[in-house]
């Protein structure tokens, strides 16, 4: 779950093409997943859900029972989210290209997600467009 929280300028809108989730636990691939393009207007919180799902067929034995054990040790799982999406801002007639920004969340507790990661921005921009 993933919450984009009410933003203080009233004018503001975020248009995002689709987020692309990749999970990962101890540099082992737990899955990926996506959140559909949306918009996020002003005055709301939008709260995402998707399922993550693993196209390498699945972890294998040594995997789980590693993943197993971490649990049960640490009582909890490290787990790193990686999210990378394009957005376009409006801002009252004002309307900015895309930019691409990858936000970076490690740390966090598989009993309870929503406990305060560590989370990193970084915004990608395309400043020299090539064409041969």
């Amino acid at each position: 779950m993933f919450c984009i929280e009410k933003k203080k300028l009233k004018n503001k809108v975020f248009f995002y093409d689709p987020i692309i989730v990749i999970v990962n636990s101890n540099d082992m691939d737990i899955g990926n997943g996506l959140f559909l393009s949306f918009t996020h207007g002003t005055k709301n919180t939008t709260k995402l859900t998707t399922l993550i799902l693993n196209s390498n067929g699945g972890l294998d034995i040594e995997s789980i029972n590693s993943l197993k054990s971490d649990m049960k040790r640490k009582n909890m799982l490290p787990l790193e989210i990686q999210m990378d999406m394009k957005v376009k801002v409006k801002i009252g007639s004002l309307k900015t290209k895309k930019v691409g920004i990858r936000v970076l969340c490690k740390t966090m507790s598989s009993m309870s997600l929503s406990s305060n990661p560590k989370c990193k921005a970084n915004l990608q921009f395309n400043i020299w467009k090539w064409s041969f």
